[in-house]
């Protein structure tokens, strides 16, 4: 379809837009509704994306219900940097395809996100562990 299309060439407005009308007219239609996300999520409106994906999350027979957990994942942790949300629900994606006996290959470039999230995890640890300006800076009672 159209949306696909602009999609693919990173056109998220006019996908967006295209995408948007269908889903008033289908709005039960996971497929419309996944890539609606993604438009979303490429037009910035990250809310938006995050309330779609987790819509079709909730669709247990839905056939999209992976897609939209590993790009709610992305969303959580590329976009949000909110990684230990991310890291989770990458963890239900990969265990949701391994119940569905399609598991992600130990080598899919997939799996790179997890380390990329567990890395930003690590480093938002770090920086908040570092004091501040405020509790480094001297209190009158500290000078000598």
């Amino acid at each position: 379809n159209l949306a696909y299309i602009l999609l693919e060439n990173l056109d998220c407005e006019g996908a967006r837009t295209l995408l948007e009308a269908a889903h008033r007219g289908l709005p039960r239609n996971m497929a419309v509704k996944l890539n609606l996300g993604v438009a979303r999520r490429g037009t910035d409106d990250l809310e938006g994306a995050e309330e779609l994906y987790e819509e079709i999350e909730q669709e247990v027979d839905s056939e999209y219900r992976d897609d939209a957990i590993l790009n709610l994942a992305i969303l959580q942790g590329d976009y949000l940097k909110e990684y230990s949300l991310a890291i989770k629900s990458f963890d239900s994606y990969l265990a949701l395809r391994e119940a569905n006996g399609d598991p992600v290959p130990e080598r899919d470039p997939l799996r790179r996100y997890r380390g990329d999230w567990e890395a930003g995890q690590r480093q938002q640890d770090r920086d908040r562990a570092k004091p501040t300006e405020a509790e480094e800076a001297p209190t009158d009672g500290d000078e000598e």
